[in-house]
């Protein structure tokens, strides 16, 4: 019988995985221009209906026009077509990075990081902005109680409490049930040699600790729910193996055990200017503290492999394995625009979580990679990738942050991805500790 597809594929010409990916401008657009619907994606929040709330950093521009601070919060459909009345204005949203999420009441908080391309005014970084769930701005100013200084990661608990990560003041400002008016700052002691932490990626814990990276001082800092400083993790673990290398995204299973990306490259811009010092970029991973009194990595951290290269955004699906969104390839800061043109696409990085039970057969080892290690799941779809998360279909949505050549006037990428029904579904919004999504639960809610 004759193949109904052919000739074969020779064995050089097989595809690294069967994955489909999907991108959306939100505007048929493939030219970088001023018509665009974003410029610089920066990271997720997804409701209980599965629509996408993704904030921006950079006005959407021509690609040699200097960008200077994003003033619009964006809305999707679940499958990726934007929302009527989408982009959303006011608030004062100024350059917002990677802080955004849904708190229980269904408010939008979104952390003003002051992102603005070179050439640009120095805009304002230090206040957050809210939205109801229209779309409109809470208030028309934003909120700057804290103080708030360079915000990065902005994340919710179950109580409504936010937490604000503040890069440039090596703090954390909370909340209290989403209160500006009580709001208070805890500093974080510096760090090993000295360095500055330069707070950036956070997760809530089964027990609704608050778990921040520090991204110049290799560390995590760890507060009790009611902002109380408990710990701060150093870079080395007990057995003197180093598992924290200039760590960005934080995520927590389903467990509360804690797993941060290790970009081992970046030198988060608070405050922008003077020359950064990145790291050599060479020794990416993956690391996993277990959700026990002691806070211990596990002891076969930090994993590898997987395709990971400058990994950013981490998030745990449904059956708690692990996703990794990665920035690319290292390149020179100080002068990006001789970056040379990638070897092979960029990739999204899976791995084996906590409990090997919930990993395919051949993969049933904690943290072992699932994605090929040398290639991942790659698509020439995804540039330089930093917001991850999961939706409740399964699937995987990144945010193509920069381009892979990116110009220091004007370095967005201007498109969000989806890798299509690959993950276990999560329930959303994502508050806290991730929970298996019941289909049938679903449908039920649905119908009434």
């Amino acid at each position: 019988m004759e193949p109904l597809y052919g000739p074969a594929l020779r064995p050089t010409e097989e595809p690294a995985a069967w994955t489909l990916f999907l991108k959306f401008t939100g505007s048929f657009s493939s030219v970088q221009d001023e018509h665009n619907l974003m410029n610089g994606p920066g990271a997720f929040a997804i409701d209980r209906k599965g629509f996408l709330w993704v904030n921006d950093n950079y006005v959407p521009q021509p690609r040699l026009t200097a960008a200077c601070d994003g003033k619009r919060l964006l809305k999707f459909y679940p499958w990726g077509e934007s929302f009527p009345g989408s982009p959303y204005f006011g608030g004062g949203l100024s350059g917002a990075g990677f802080g955004i999420t849904l708190a229980p009441d269904g408010l939008v908080w979104v952390g003003n990081f002051g992102f603005a391309g070179r050439g640009c005014p120095t805009p304002s970084a230090n206040s957050v902005s809210v939205f109801n769930p229209d779309g409109t701005p809470l208030a028309s100013s934003p909120f700057t109680a804290g103080p708030i200084s360079w915000p990065q990661a902005t994340m919710a608990d179950r109580k409504g409490t936010i937490w604000i990560a503040n890069c440039a003041a090596d703090s954390v400002t909370v909340y209290p049930k989403g209160r500006p008016r009580e709001a208070f700052e805890v500093p974080v002691p510096i760090g090993p040699r000295g360095r500055r932490m330069k707070p950036f990626g956070m997760a809530i814990d089964h027990r609704g600790n608050a778990w921040m990276s520090g991204n110049f001082n290799d560390t995590l800092a760890v507060f009790a729910p009611d902002g109380d400083l408990i710990d701060v993790i150093p870079p080395r673990g007990p057995d003197g193996r180093i598992q924290l290398r200039r760590p960005m995204g934080v995520a927590s299973d389903s467990r509360g055990n804690i797993w941060v990306s290790n970009s081992d490259f970046v030198d988060a811009p608070c405050p922008a200017g003077g020359i950064p010092l990145t790291g050599p970029g060479t020794d990416p991973s993956i690391a996993l503290f277990r959700h026990d009194p002691g806070r211990e990595p596990d002891p076969n951290s930090p994993f590898d492999g997987g395709g990971v290269s400058m990994p950013w955004g981490i998030a745990v699906d449904g059956d708690d394995t692990v996703w990794v969104a990665n920035f690319g390839f290292p390149f020179d800061l100080r002068d990006p625009g001789n970056t040379p043109p990638w070897e092979e696409p960029n990739r999204v990085s899976h791995f084996c979580g906590a409990d090997p039970a919930k990993c395919p057969l051949s993969k049933q080892g904690v943290g072992m990679a699932i994605s090929p290690d040398v290639t991942g799941y790659p698509s020439a779809a995804l540039a330089r990738n930093t917001g991850i998360a999961i939706d409740p279909s399964g699937n995987v949505w990144l945010a193509n942050n920069w381009k892979e050549i990116p110009l220091l006037r004007n370095p967005g990428g201007n498109a969000i991805v989806v890798l299509v029904g690959a993950a276990a579904p999560v329930k959303t919004p994502l508050i806290g500790t991730p929970r298996s999504f019941d289909r049938r639960f679903f449908e039920r809610r649905h119908r009434q």
